[in-house]
């Protein structure tokens, strides 16, 4: 009896915070019709505990992505350490968290495959704009924010560019360069940058095999056949024990960038790629926003070199608020492997989680 009186006791208590975050939050399942007729479905989280003035639209990074933001994939990586990557659900129960509602909802196509075609930046950018006008429909007297990841960072960006009810823009990660930049910089710089940073410790333009002992199990991303990663002494052409960074690690990751070119091509990236090469030029959008502008980035990010958004800011003309995270990738988690070579997709570390609560708090102070 004694045990079973544990039991009850043990179950009770790690129920608690589930229920008391239950009765501080409401939780909604709704539908978001769009421009040309598809329903998506999406979640409203709105807080309970207090009065709400704020209510956030959080729109996601590319991908098949559904309302829970994971946004894994071969390309992007995924959960750190094995985790859930749900991003779009962990900035909702944040900004809950600090009396902000919110609305998520899943991309077209993720319920629907024949939509696939159409994720591409015109579509989506409308469906975020279909979500928007559902906010101003139920909470019309609410102040707007937007909170972009990554694609979705340059959707908020073009929408705030547009509109003046656009009160606070959070952009995570967001894209500042044109797509080919971006391809470049992911199947080719940030490599190369891993092996000259990482393995070639003396900087004499050599990896030698002393440097490989120092890193046995490093691999090297995306040079093996498939974008799959490759050990480094895999790439020693002339099979001498000494990789040389201008002779075989850099021809070996022109090939991949060229490769990944050419899979662009294909029918299942065409679109997408063909829509993301007319997107305005970042610098032309920053100066139209009117928003107060958040901008977060990961210091050691696969997907976007971190020093096109510490450089390109300055393009936003109003008040900007601009952090970065040492230790942290693309999508604010660690990357795994032994020198970082693993790309991950989440979930949001705990140091991005607290500046992204703070700012979120100061939004009460300021109104």
């Amino acid at each position: 009896m004694n045990d079973i009186f544990k039991l009850i006791l043990l179950i009770i208590c790690v129920a608690m915070p589930q229920l008391g975050l239950a009765a501080d939050t409401r939780i909604e399942n709704d539908r978001i019709s769009t421009g040309d007729g598809i329903l998506l479905s999406a979640i409203w989280t709105i807080p309970t505990k207090q009065d709400v003035s704020f209510i956030a639209l959080i729109i996601p990074g590319s991908g098949n992505v559904g309302t829970n933001g994971d946004v894994s994939s071969p390309f992007v990586g995924f959960g750190y350490g094995g985790q859930k990557a749900n991003l779009s659900e962990q900035l909702a129960d944040k900004l809950a968290e600090n009396g902000i509602g919110s609305l998520r909802y899943a991309k077209r196509g993720f319920e629907d495959p024949t939509q696939l075609a159409n994720q591409t930046i015109p579509y989506l950018k409308s469906d975020a704009e279909a979500a928007l006008k559902l906010i101003k429909t139920k909470y019309p007297k609410l102040k707007i924010l937007l909170v972009g990841f990554s694609e979705g960072a340059t959707i908020s960006t073009m929408i705030a560019a547009e509109r003046s009810d656009i009160e606070y823009l959070f952009l995570m990660a967001p894209p500042t360069r044109n797509i080919s930049d971006i391809i470049e910089y992911q199947f080719k710089t940030w490599g190369e940058h891993l092996a000259k940073v990482e393995l070639d410790k003396n900087s004499d333009g050599k990896i030698d095999l002393e440097e490989l002992r120092q890193r046995p199990d490093a691999t090297l991303p995306l040079v093996g056949p498939g974008f799959l990663p490759a050990r480094p002494i895999d790439l020693d052409r002339n099979h001498d024990g000494v990789l040389s960074i201008a002779t075989e690690i850099v021809p070996a990751y022109e090939a991949t960038h060229t490769a990944a070119k050419s899979l662009l091509q294909q029918d299942a990236f065409r679109s997408w790629y063909e829509s993301m090469l007319k997107v305005p030029e970042f610098f032309t959008l920053a100066p139209k926003v009117r928003a107060t502008v958040f901008i977060y980035e990961g210091q050691k990010d696969p997907q976007l070199n971190p020093e096109w958004i510490e450089l390109d800011r300055k393009y936003f003309l109003t008040e900007t608020h601009y952090y970065k995270f040492k230790d942290l990738g693309h999508c604010f988690a660690p990357l795994d492997g032994n020198i970082d070579e693993i790309k991950t997709s989440g979930p949001l570390d705990n140091a991005f989680l607290t500046i992204f609560g703070d700012d979120l708090e100061s939004l009460t102070e300021r109104n």
